[in-house]
């Protein structure tokens, strides 16, 4: 009896040896989305905290009542700017307006006030325009007289700092740290996506060296044409990462094999598999091997779960029976087909492995493996193809038509409970 055998070197199927991974590249880990997502969110902390300073800032300034006389204490030489603060202020309107100052406590100076550039803002229950540059000798106190005949009611004088450079120094920084996180943010994406899948390639162009294969980062063959009904799940499908040669002279092809649902209104999924296509020494009949475990979530979420074995060929197997489905046109083709040392080898692989016969090739699947794991999937299409039992090679019924998608996910074939025979 034939029994499931790997090249030299590559391991038994069930312990398989792995294969060696090159050198790793530096790869940045998870945590870097964390620093960039901290960065993003160092942004709105700024603002709030520079808007928080700001509106402090403003509520210190001194204020005098227009038309008024008021008593104002700067505490430092240098400069000041004097506002008007009043309706129409954000805006820039600004009524006639004249200002003296006069010292007060016998140290204090004023060096000079001059025009001031039109800065305006509101803020708050405050709308001000700058209007004059105040430059103080010697800090103290001082009387402020102000007067504007054409002034609204409730408008105001106000004496502070400038605040030109505190709303740039709000901004610039706010900008910087959403645009640099979020930068980041797409930087370690395409780090990890371009090195993770860039490291795939290499492992995979590697492994089709040590076995005599050939590589091709592409689909040179156009496998997802192949009729098999996995091939034509989804809106969109398609295979990179290609193998191609012979392992233990069964000539395979070898592929990440994807496809994914949903639409521009429907978010769908995504399912990645490993698959290999072999080439077979004769033509046979329709026959799908498939796990209940490979199959897709729709498919299982409309059978009862206790009896998920009629819904295929019985075998008399529970164990079998329970964990894997089978069709087949002619329907009495599984029973050459699935013998007792098929039952037998098929229950060792654990289910991780979907097989389906079309014509003269042999489909095998299963969730998508690391570049290191391939050796089981190899070993299982040439360990199927030495457990066929020579009546089933002998078999040549290939008149019947294949149900397309009976080895896939999605609804149950019509023909699998009891696929007509034309015998």
């Amino acid at each position: 009896m034939a029994t499931w055998a790997s090249p030299a070197g590559s391991g038994d199927a069930l312990n398989p040896e792995p294969l060696a991974a090159p050198p790793a590249r530096l790869r940045p880990g998870r945590v870097w989305y964390l620093v960039a997502l901290a960065v993003i969110v160092a942004g709105p902390a700024w603002l709030l905290a520079g808007l928080a300073a700001f509106n402090g800032q403003v509520n210190s300034f001194q204020r005098v009542a227009l038309p008024g006389n008021g008593e104002i204490t700067l505490t430092h030489s240098g400069r000041y700017v004097i506002y008007y603060e009043g309706p129409g202020a954000g805006a820039g309107n600004v009524p006639a307006l004249t200002v003296r100052l006069r010292p007060l406590s016998a140290s204090a100076a004023v060096q000079s006030i001059t025009p001031s550039g039109s800065i305006s803002f509101s803020f708050g229950s405050h709308a001000d325009t700058a209007v004059l540059n105040l430059k103080i000798a010697h800090p103290g106190r001082f009387l402020l007289q102000a007067r504007a005949p054409a002034a609204p009611a409730g408008s105001h004088v106000a004496v502070g700092s400038s605040v030109g450079g505190s709303l740039p120094r709000i901004i610039v920084p706010f900008i910087a740290l959403i645009v640099v996180g979020g930068c980041g943010v797409v930087a370690v994406g395409f780090i990890r996506g371009s090195r993770g899948s860039g490291g795939r390639r290499l492992v995979l162009a590697r492994v089709a060296e040590q076995y005599g294969m050939q590589y091709s980062e592409d689909d040179p063959y156009g496998l997802p044409a192949h009729d098999f009904g996995l091939l034509l799940e989804g809106n969109r499908r398609g295979c990179q990462n290609v193998l191609s040669g012979r392992w233990q002279d069964l000539p395979v092809k070898e592929a990440d094999y994807w496809y994914s649902t949903g639409s521009a209104f429907s978010k769908g999924y995504r399912r990645d598999f490993s698959i290999v296509i072999a080439e077979l020494a004769a033509t046979m009949p329709y026959i799908s091997v498939m796990p209940y475990a490979l199959l897709g979530e729709k498919q299982l979420a409309t059978w009862h779960v206790g009896r998920r074995g009629s819904h295929g060929i019985q075998f008399g197997s529970q164990d079998f029976d329970r964990k894997f489905k089978v069709t087949a046109l002619p329907k009495r083709f599984a029973a050459r087909f699935i013998d007792p040392a098929m039952i037998q080898w098929l229950l060792s692989t654990g289910g991780q492995f979907g097989f389906v016969i079309q014509g003269s090739e042999l489909l095998v699947s299963c969730d998508q493996l690391p570049a290191t794991g391939l050796v089981p999937l190899f070993d299982a299409a040439k360990s199927f193809t030495d457990h066929i039992p020579e009546p089933a090679w002998a078999d040549d019924s290939t008149s019947q038509q294949t149900p397309a998608t009976a080895e896939t996910p999605g609804e149950p074939p019509a023909q699998a409970d009891g696929p007509k025979s034309t015998s």
